[in-house]
């Protein structure tokens, strides 16, 4: 009998270690992140959820066109094929650069916050946009993405952003605005 006791208890001590072998496995794996999905990246190739997010998910590359509504003005921006943007036929390397430089730092816009859960978008201001921008990509007569500037925020330091399409209110440093508006106070509405 003390045979079968001691060999119940072996038993027992193998199904034991066994076990704590496997949870130990488990959580190895967990920590290591073998089971976790891919992360999703933005198409900056920023991870999601992580660092910065960017209002422009347009890659820069991609850009063909971007157009910017102040008011009752608008003005076009267009990129020919070699690189270089115009607003005008004759514009030279001066108004190129200027233009590069102000739509490269909205490229940049970084989200601030989201607002979710309302979908009351009216209190921010943006279905009556002081500003409004139309980035285009493969199509010249269609967005890839649109933008609608509302009211500044409380803070004063962000405003509301509308991403047309996504139904998605965000804030961003309102420098942008001011970016933008200086980009097209340089030029001639069309």
């Amino acid at each position: 009998m003390a045979k079968a006791g001691s060999v119940r208890r072996f038993r027992a001590l193998g199904v034991w270690a066994a076990a704590a072998a496997l949870a130990a496995g488990i959580a190895v794996s967990e920590g290591a992140g073998l089971f976790a999905p891919p992360p999703r990246t933005d198409s900056h190739g920023h991870t999601i959820g992580q660092g910065p997010r960017y209002l422009v998910r347009v890659p820069d590359e991609q850009l063909t066109a971007v157009e910017i509504a102040v008011g009752e003005g608008v003005w076009r921006f267009d990129r020919g094929g070699d690189g270089v943007w115009r607003h005008g036929v004759d514009d030279g390397t001066e108004a190129s650069a200027r233009i590069e430089q102000a739509l490269g730092m909205f490229g940049r816009a970084q989200i601030t916050r989201e607002i979710g859960g309302s979908r009351d978008v009216k209190r921010y201001g943006v279905l009556t946009p002081e500003v409004s921008v139309s980035l285009f990509a493969d199509d010249p007569e269609s967005p890839a993405a649109r933008y609608f500037f509302g009211d500044v925020a409380p803070d004063e330091l962000s405003r509301y952003v509308l991403l047309f399409g996504e139904f998605l209110v965000v804030t961003v440093p309102e420098y942008h605005t001011a970016n933008l508006t200086s980009l097209t106070a340089d030029f001639d509405p069309r």
